[in-house]
């Protein structure tokens, strides 16, 4: 089934960030298919995950619903190409150079492109926390929920890795355990950030970058101007 495909393709791209490989570099093939995914983020989005359905998407990109049912015939497969979009919209960002600068501070701007500012980025928050909460009793969701997560931490440990072999971080920090614990705070931070009505961009980067010198264990003393962290930056 094109479902399969589709997410092994969307696997390959997925926390491809630092290997350059041609997986890291493809497209998903079926423009509908991302569309109709995209459509689905939306829905939970705005309407929350027990509302997503195939009539609601279809209704969102303007096709039928056999259309729908073509590619993701259930709410589970709808469910889990809607998780696979996120993933692979906010390791796309990830992947990006942010330019000149530290292991560390590259670090957290690359971070701060997953904070929920614009209409984009809230979407995919919303749909990552939602995913959170949906797991449970739905092993297919859990384990494409649990691949991603694990994904990311990975991710986050080779980075504070590469910035331990720097000598921007002591070797006392275990980067397994940093990942973790960065991974869960930016999931709070991106939770605070959809529910916040005040705030700015400046601020919200600004204690991405507090939890993750305090993480790990960087002496306040050494931080770096507020703009090196700036959203403009990502």
């Amino acid at each position: 089934m094109f479902i399969r495909s589709y997410a092994r393709r969307v696997r390959e791209v997925a926390w491809c960030h630092e290997r350059g490989s041609a997986g890291a570099q493809a497209t998903v093939t079926s423009t509908m298919a991302e569309r109709l995914a995209d459509a689905a983020m939306v829905v939970i989005a705005r309407d929350g995950h027990d509302a997503l359905s195939v009539r609601r998407v279809a209704r969102e990109v303007s096709v039928t619903g056999g259309t729908v049912q073509h590619y993701y015939p259930t709410k589970v497969e709808l469910t889990v190409a809607a998780l696979d979009r996120c993933v692979a919209r906010q390791s796309a960002r990830l992947r990006r150079r942010p330019g000149p600068g530290s292991e560390v501070e590259q670090l957290i701007r690359r971070l701060g492109s997953l904070l929920p500012v614009g209409d984009e980025r809230r979407t995919e928050a919303v749909v990552w926390i939602a995913m959170s909460a949906a797991v449970s009793g739905q092993p297919e969701i859990e384990a494409r929920h649990r691949q991603a997560v694990d994904g990311m931490r990975r991710w986050l440990q080779s980075c504070i890795e590469r910035a331990q072999d720097c000598g921007e971080v002591q070797r006392q920090v275990d980067a397994g355990e940093a990942a973790q614990m960065i991974e869960a705070g930016l999931d709070g931070m991106m939770l605070a950030g959809i529910a916040e009505t005040r705030g700015s961009t400046r601020q919200a980067h600004n204690r991405l970058g507090v939890l993750v010198k305090r993480v790990l264990l960087i002496d306040e003393d050494d931080r770096r101007p507020s703009k090196e962290v700036q959203p403009g930056e990502t």
